[in-house]
């Protein structure tokens, strides 16, 4: 499966979210090895690109009560995902939830622990259970 045999675009998308793990070497080499496999992307893009859109969703989930700020150690984390138990943080009010959410963005040492993760549900044993998923994580501010 490819973009050639659907007629669709190569796009080669880095995530560059965490400057402490990205280098551009690392993009090189990517890039030189899908050459070598005869993959040449159409268009070349980064997560970074998309902050604002990828902001503006988070707040959007938040207000309709689909995402939450969530504190919880990472080791209770772990074991609620494990369990299948929705987190402690999932009922927080929406109000608190953005106003928290926007302290993330400030990168307050207040909540530089937060996640800021979506519901979803997965089945297991045929009901629907309730599952978090982390879908941002704002360790650095990056100011263009």
């Amino acid at each position: 499966m490819s973009a050639i045999d659907y007629e669709g675009n190569f796009i080669l998308r880095f995530d560059d979210t965490n400057p402490t793990k990205e280098s551009e070497e690392f993009q090189i080499s990517q890039q030189e090895d899908l050459k070598t496999i005869g993959c040449f992307p159409d268009k070349i893009s980064f997560t970074s690109n998309y902050f604002d859109q990828l902001e503006a969703y988070c707040i959007q989930m938040i207000k309709l009560g689909k995402a939450y700020c969530d504190d919880t150690p990472t080791e209770k984390m772990r074991h609620q995902r494990m369990e299948g138990l929705p987190s402690d943080c999932r009922d927080r009010p929406v109000e608190d939830n953005l106003r928290i959410f926007n302290e993330m963005k400030k990168y307050s040492e207040e909540v530089s622990h937060y996640t800021d993760s979506a519901d979803v549900f997965r089945v297991v044993n045929s009901a629907c259970v309730p599952k978090s998923r982390s879908i941002a994580r704002i360790r650095h501010f990056v100011i263009r």
